[in-house]
């Protein structure tokens, strides 16, 4: 039998690789990688390998699988979706202790979006990037990308969420310090 949606088959070639990968066989889930034919699957699926290397301790393969990731990212043509890959990456690299490479890439994450006409679809991403800065302990990034969400609605939407999401994150600190960085203006009767 074979499948014939890429959907599936991306979903089932992913799932293959990161069996291998658990089993300690990075060289043929690495391989099998290689069968994906999106871009963004490819990210994907690098960046979850990349995420299971750190967790076993494999730093120097987790950094050279990340490269991989980004390296194939940044093929990604739909500029919505190179980002959405970026972030992802960003956020997997500073839960894997690599805060400084999660900063550069979520720097990347913004210049995808910086190309991104529609106001939505850029707000959007804007939105989900601080979200995944916060969520990675970076709250000062997150205000800063936040500010710069166009519209008005995903920016009242996400100002509570950064303090929220570095408390569950468990940086307590970090969300106090957000919260007095914040200057939420107050009019009354809004």
């Amino acid at each position: 039998a074979t499948i014939q949606d890429e959907s599936g088959k991306s979903s089932g070639l992913g799932a293959i690789a990161q069996a291998q990968a658990r089993v300690g066989d990075m060289k043929w889930a690495l391989e099998t990688v290689t069968a994906l034919r999106s871009e963004n699957s490819r990210a994907a699926v690098l960046r979850a390998l990349a995420e299971s290397q750190a967790k076993k301790g494999d730093r120097a393969g987790a950094t050279e699988t990340f490269r991989l990731a980004l390296q194939t990212a940044a093929a990604i043509q739909d500029e919505s979706k190179k980002a959405n890959a970026l972030w992802g990456i960003a956020e997997t690299q500073a839960k894997g202790g690599n805060r400084a490479a999660a900063v550069e890439t979520f720097q990347l994450a913004l210049q995808a979006v910086a190309t991104i006409e529609d106001e939505n679809a850029k707000s959007s991403a804007l939105f989900q990037i601080a979200h995944a800065q916060a969520r990675a302990g970076d709250g000062k990034g997150a205000l800063q990308t936040a500010a710069t969400i166009p519209s008005k609605a995903y920016k009242t939407l996400i100002l509570p969420i950064i303090p929220q999401a570095q408390a569950a994150a468990g940086d307590l600190k970090g969300a106090l310090e957000t919260l007095t960085a914040m200057q939420i203006e107050h009019k009354p009767g809004i």
